[in-house]
Parts: C-alpha cells; structure tokens; sequence
C-alpha cells in the first residue's frame, strides 16, 4: 500500500484541515498511522482526544483504541463494538516507548503455546466487526415476526388416529364429508376452526411483512460520542424470512447475499453532520417522520430522541427499532 497519511482518517470524518493537523501532531498518531497500514488498509482514525485515538473498520465500528497515561500507552482491543463509545475493552500491550508497540502490531506469529500476538487479536476483531451490521439485522425479521405474532394458542391442535383416518379419507375423495360419523366431526370441526383461524392470521401477517418491508430502509445504530452509523438498504428478501420465523418460530439466518446494501454504512458525528447533502435530508426526514408519530413515553439513546432506546414497531410508517445485545438501532422506510 502506498503511504497516504489522509487515508488513516475515516472518510466522512476529520473533513478540516485544522482538524487533521492537530491529529498528525499527536504522538498517537504514529500508532494510528502504523495500524491502517499494517492492517491493510482496514482499520481507520474515528475518534482523536489528546489522549485517546480509537480506530475503526469500514462501517465506523469501533476496533482498537490507543490510550496514554502520563509517559505510558496503552493498546487496547474494543469487546463490544456495537456499542461504540461505551464499549468495554481488553488491554492487549502497555508500554513507555510508542516503537515498540509499533513493532508488536506488526507480529504475526509467537511462539507455540503462548497467548495470540496483538495483531492475531486486532485481525479477528476486524473480522467480527465486518460482519456485525449484518448479525445486527438479522434480528430483524424475527423482532418484526414476534411483535406480530398471528399464531392462535390452539385449545386443541391433534386428532386422535380415528379422526385423522376420516381426514385422510375425505382429503382424498374416497369418502364424504357427510359419511363422517357425527363425534368424528365435531372433532374434525373444532381443529380445523383453530387451523383455519391460524391460516387466515398467517395470510394476513404476510401482507402486512410485504407492506413493511417492500420500501429500502435507511438504518443508524447509534455509536454515543463516536456519533452514528447510517446506512440504506432494500429489505424485500426480509419478507419470507419473517413469515418462516412466524410459521414455525425457529431462527432466522441473514447470509451476506440477503443484505443488498444501496448506501454503504458511514460515521458520522451526527445525523446533521452528513456531508452528502440530498443523504442528509432523506434520512432525517425518515428519522423525524419516525420520531413524531411515536408515543412521548418511549425512552430513547440519543439525545436528538431519533433512536429508541427499546423495540419499537411502527408499522404504519414502514419503521422499526430494535436492540442488538446492549446496541440501539432503527429502520425507517427511505
């Protein structure tokens, strides 16, 4: 890779020049600067403090962070970046001498039997953090399934062998429905009522699905002083995943090839902070749209009150909000 000090800064952030000359004049920057490179270009400067530069992967997900106390830095792996600023952290190395934990980010191997290197646990929490948006929205489909749940808690769900033979028998036309001796029937009528209730109901859930998920969604996961990620992308595949979830209540996988993204997920300090002009109005018009025909008692992370805090389902609005281990995040119709 060519040696390009603006490419360690995250893309939509640090846009002044005043801004990254203040950073490239800390002594963080020097680990800053080593890391995208030895990391192929995947890790980024998304948060610089005097004495905290945190680095992010593509999405602005937080990764690893560089800490100094007095003489002493310290190099820390990010454990749950999901929730950006308040995300605990694992100490991976501490030293006076910024070179040498440098050269401990560039080791790849140690030696047999002992504890991974610095860059084994920073490659592996870059590769967590690349597929955590996606893990992220495969909850979902099944949040939209469970709080439109349209099972029906049968009183009685089975027949007995004598009723299932009659079934079988008129299913297949080799009997008559009035054939059908008269205590077999009411049986027979009985559940069929409760699967009959439940057909109608399971119908009726997959149109609202398709009504809900047809529109491309703009998503933000909100990333505390860090700011938010936003991004948009077409939800259709969503509609058979949430009518299977709600037919047989098993889990739900979203593969890679589901999530069909038309805006890449970008930090930004802010929703007001998008430097994309014509992104900035529609994802606020579909945040401000969410927020204003919500109850005033919901709870929200941020303190716009754009993302709940708990799940929410709007469906009215095509909107969403829901929670990823202890992440807040939102889908609003674009």
């Amino acid at each position: 890779m060519s040696m390009n000090a603006n490419d360690v800064f995250y893309p939509t952030l640090f846009l002044s020049s005043s801004e990254r000359l203040q950073a490239i004049r800390n002594p963080l920057w020097a680990l800053a600067l080593s890391a995208h490179y030895v990391f192929e270009g995947k890790l980024f400067l998304i948060h610089a403090e005097p004495s905290v530069y945190t680095m992010g992967n593509a999405d602005g997900l937080p990764v690893a962070k560089f800490v100094t106390h007095g003489a002493s830095t310290t190099v820390y792996k990010v454990d749950d970046p999901e929730v950006g600023a308040r995300s605990s952290v694992t100490d991976l190395a501490k030293s006076d001498n910024i070179k040498y934990l440098i050269q401990r980010l560039s080791k790849q191997r140690t030696k047999k039997g002992r504890k991974l290197t610095i860059n084994q646990e920073i490659n592996g929490k870059i590769r967590e953090t690349e597929s955590l948006m996606r893990a992220a929205l495969s909850s979902v489909p099944s949040t939209f399934a469970t709080q439109l749940h349209p099972y029906m808690a049968p009183e009685m769900n089975s027949l007995n062998i004598q009723a299932q033979e009659w079934a079988m028998l008129v299913a297949y036309g080799k009997r008559q429905m009035v054939e059908v001796p008269t205590d077999m029937r009411l049986i027979m009528d009985k559940v069929f009522s409760v699967y009959d209730t439940r057909d109608d109901k399971l119908r009726e859930f997959e149109a609202q699905a398709k009504d809900f998920f047809e529109m491309s969604k703009w998503v933000a996961i909100e990333q505390g002083e860090y700011g938010v990620i936003v991004g948009k992308i077409n939800t259709s595949r969503f509609v058979n995943m949430a009518v299977s979830k709600a037919k047989s209540d098993a889990s739900v996988e979203v593969k890679p090839e589901h999530i069909d993204i038309q805006s890449p997920f970008r930090l930004y300090r802010s929703f007001d902070s998008i430097n994309d002009p014509s992104i900035r109005r529609e994802v606020l018009a579909a945040m401000m749209l969410a927020k204003n025909n919500r109850d005033t008692n919901v709870s929200h992370r941020d303190k716009e009150q754009l993302i709940p805090a708990t799940g929410v389902l709007q469906r009215q609005i095509g909107a969403i909000a829901w929670a990823y281990f202890n992440a807040s995040l939102i889908m609003v119709d674009a």
